[in-house]
């Protein structure tokens, strides 16, 4: 009699058992062991008609991919998905780590094995941006070319433009960046450009001469206004001064522009924090209209929140007290600490200068206003995204 291996005496055991979930996770590791052993076909043949197929298909795919086996992967992913059409998104998922482990090619490989390997165009992108970090452009551009959304058409190109400057390889990037059919978009694209980029001056001074040429009125003013403040700064700290002195004096007019007076006080008093920490601006308060504050129907929270970003602004311990008692006039009691709280939070990072953490919800109390707006406005952003 021929001897039975471990595998063939456990299925000759597991058979007879009366215990239909006890029989099963018996035959469940086998085929799992089937495929650690190299017998995928086995372990594939062993799970028809299983109760659990699809979740030991999925376990499988998982430990395919763990052992960088793309070719295995994609025969488990595509015998899943005849199953379930609905895991076709696994594929997506386990090539985006085959992409951080390195393994370009393999990821590929997964994403072709089935015919929608993405969620929806956010999972997509991810995968795009990360598949950029291995200059596969080729591919990403044809990945790129499937999105719904043309929002998303936008980020793929922006990612690929700061690849190509981290690359240095300017031709390309002006190139990419003139595919953008809104100048406000194109002018971002070179400050991204030029903080992951050698030729950094060159690329911000494109992206002010764009800024400058673009006319404002109400429905751009706030946006306009934003960027011309952010890249005068930048130009300023690469030693542009007098491009940076002109765009912020434009920033200034946009500003003058906005229609909301809580917007524009806001605006306001970004800019003259920037101005004065460049030394171009003696006092704040000189600067701004802080009469609209009592004149203009604020609310308790919104004069508060104004006066805390002068406080920013001017550097002046008396304005941060300003901003506390004036959220004391809140009549609910809740929304006041509420608001105290967070001037005290603000408050006690102006000693001790944090770094920045890149989470936009602990960022917002460690940084300033500005410096907030600075790192996370852009006009990419697609509402409802949490992007």
């Amino acid at each position: 009699m021929t001897p039975l291996s471990p595998l063939d005496a456990a299925i000759d055991i597991a058979g007879p058992m009366a215990d239909v979930s006890a029989r099963n996770r018996v035959l469940e590791e086998v085929a799992k062991a089937r495929f650690r052993l190299g017998r995928l076909e086995d372990a594939l043949n062993g799970l028809k008609n299983a109760p659990n197929e699809k979740a030991v298909l999925r376990q499988l795919a998982i430990d395919a991919v763990n052992k960088n086996d793309a070719d295995s992967t994609a025969t488990i992913l595509r015998r899943l998905v005849a199953l379930d059409a609905e895991s076709a998104p696994l594929a997506g998922r386990l090539a985006a780590s085959l992409l951080d482990r390195g393994k370009p090619e393999e990821a590929l490989s997964v994403i072709r094995s089935v015919e929608q390997p993405f969620e929806n165009d956010r999972t997509r992108y991810d995968f795009v941006a990360k598949l950029l970090e291995h200059d596969r452009f080729g591919d990403a551009r044809k990945l790129t070319e499937t999105f719904k959304d043309t929002a998303f058409c936008d980020w793929a190109r922006l990612a690929w433009a700061k690849r190509l400057a981290t690359l240095g390889r300017r031709t390309e990037v002006e190139k990419v960046i003139a595919e953008f059919s809104s100048l406000e978009k194109r002018a971002w694209a070179y400050l991204e450009a030029a903080r992951c980029s050698p030729t950094l001056r060159e690329f911000l001074r494109q992206a002010g001469t764009i800024l400058e040429t673009l006319e404002v009125d109400k429905t751009n003013a706030e946006a306009v206004a934003i960027q011309r403040r952010i890249i005068g700064k930048a130009l300023w700290n690469v030693g542009e001064q007098e491009s940076a002195r002109q765009l912020l004096e434009s920033s200034e007019a946009a500003l003058s522009i906005i229609g909301d007076p809580f917007r524009r006080l806001r605006a306001h008093c970004f800019l003259a924090g920037v101005i004065r920490k460049i030394g171009v601006l003696d006092s704040v308060r000189n600067y701004l209209d802080i009469a609209t504050l009592r004149t203009t129907a604020f609310t308790p929270t919104q004069r508060s929140e104004l006066l805390q970003w002068l406080a920013e602004a001017s550097g002046n311990a008396d304005d941060w007290t300003l901003a506390v008692r004036e959220a004391a006039t809140e009549e609910d009691e809740t929304l006041r600490s509420r608001r105290i709280v967070d001037i005290l939070r603000r408050f006690s990072y102006t000693i001790d200068k944090p770094t920045p953490t890149g989470a936009p919800d602990l960022d917002a109390v460690l940084l300033s206003g500005e410096e907030f707006e600075e790192r996370y406005y852009s006009p990419f952003t697609v509402d409802s995204c949490d992007c």
